[in-house]
């Protein structure tokens, strides 16, 4: 097996959920960070009375905990009705930061103003 020169991310569609996964080769000893940053293809209707945001994590077997920082922006018309446990809402963002040591799933439900 040879590893691509750079980042290859494979994305494919399972129950109306897009998966993202890379491969990513970090040696002994060594730390790597890795920035992920997306946006919606699809744009939040400003008049929409409720919008949930879901995003699973999968920790990776055999690996011990490592950091995860989760930035999450949303629309000025909205305001965070509840989010998963840890999730701080500042500026009109959600953010985690935490070590990752399991599978871990991230809500957002949002309410217009």
């Amino acid at each position: 097996f040879a590893p691509p020169a750079g980042l290859e991310v494979n994305s494919t569609n399972e129950t109306n959920k897009t998966i993202y996964g890379f491969l990513v080769t970090v040696p002994s000893g060594k730390l790597k960070k890795i920035d992920i940053e997306y946006s919606l293809p699809q744009k939040i209707p400003s008049d929409a009375p409720l919008v949930s945001y879901n995003l699973k994590l999968f920790k990776q077997p055999g690996t011990g905990d490592y950091p995860i920082d989760f930035i999450f922006s949303y629309p000025s018309v909205f305001k965070v009705l509840s989010a998963s446990k840890g999730l701080k809402d500042q500026n009109q963002k959600v953010i985690l930061q935490e070590d990752l040591n399991q599978d871990r799933e991230i809500q957002v439900d949002l309410t217009q103003k």
